[in-house]
């Protein structure tokens, strides 16, 4: 997410078109961004850090770096305003998509009560701790505040750089793929030691990420999405769904 080049030089075209000639440098970036996220989730989520009160800052220090690349971005194409500003019903409309992902996922935890799914579920739990807890307080801001920054950076930048590149169709595929894959070092890191890998966090990044994806390109905005990403997270982390 360099900004050394002349923004003429890396400006899409104005009829909206992807432009190929965009396709290595936008694909290096968004890899770049891939590498980051997952290398500070995997570091979260690691076994020395579970319940620890620097899973969230690790996470959200990486997010915050690339949320003001992503900014710069975005106002270096004079859409800064154009996909942060406000609207009637945004949160409202961020708040419903929330409650069917939530509602999602609790109707996926009934059904699959299976020996691998508690297993890997247990795990997440183990890691994340009781949120309940002394750091209850700051927690629900902390997660929330978090997700504000994932989203901005994977729809904002990731899903819009790729765009200019390939198009709006594609990106929306791609740029949910390197979402999951930035989860992918949780299979590792949150594996249970009687059921194995753990694909909890890879298979929720690319359900709700496709999700969000959608719902950014639909409205051709972010702020629904932001919304509907953070109140998802908050949501969740607060209140449990393998507690239910």
């Amino acid at each position: 997410m360099s900004d050394s080049e002349e923004e003429t030089d890396e400006a899409p075209a104005t009829d909206g078109a992807p432009d190929p000639a965009l396709r290595p440098r936008a694909w290096l970036e968004c890899l770049a961004v891939t590498l980051v996220a997952g290398v500070a989730l995997t570091v979260a989520f690691s076994d020395g850090l579970a319940e620890s009160a620097l899973m969230i800052p690790i996470v959200g220090g990486a997010y915050a770096v690339l949320a003001v690349a992503t900014l710069i971005y975005l106002h270096k194409r004079g859409r800064l305003q154009g996909e942060l500003a406000p609207r009637r019903l945004d949160v409202t409309l961020g708040a419903l998509v929330a409650l069917v992902l939530v509602l999602g996922a609790m109707v996926a935890e009934l059904g699959l009560q299976q020996r691998a799914i508690g297993g890997w579920m247990f795990q997440l739990f183990l890691q994340l701790g009781d949120p309940r807890g002394a750091t209850s307080a700051w927690l629900g801001p902390a997660v929330f505040a978090t997700a504000l920054l994932e989203e901005l950076v994977w729809r904002g930048f990731v899903m819009r750089r790729l765009a200019e590149a390939e198009g709006a169709g594609r990106a929306l595929w791609f740029s949910t793929l390197l979402y999951a894959m930035a989860h992918a070092g949780t299979v590792y890191t949150l594996r249970d030691p009687n059921v194995g890998p753990n694909p909890i966090l890879v298979v929720a990044a690319a359900g709700c990420g496709l999700v969000w994806g959608l719902v950014a390109v639909r409205f051709e905005r972010l702020v629904p999405s932001l919304a509907a990403h953070a109140i998802f997270s908050w949501a969740v982390v607060l209140f449990p769904v393998w507690r239910l």
